[in-house]
């Protein structure tokens, strides 16, 4: 692939094992706290999907 300089969006590995197990804590710490709400009908965890390929 080719680097991107400073100040991209998603310069990250989405298949990075840290980035996956810190996508799941964030997740699950989301999902318990917010999870049983009844005024949460769902969430969005990405923002402008595929926006800066």
């Amino acid at each position: 692939g080719n680097p991107r300089k400073f100040g991209s969006r998603r310069h990250y590995c989405f298949s990075h094992q840290g980035y996956i197990q810190d996508c799941e804590r964030i997740t699950r710490v989301l999902a318990d706290r917010y999870g049983a709400d009844p005024r949460i009908h769902a969430w969005q965890i990405d923002n402008e999907y595929g926006c800066h390929d």
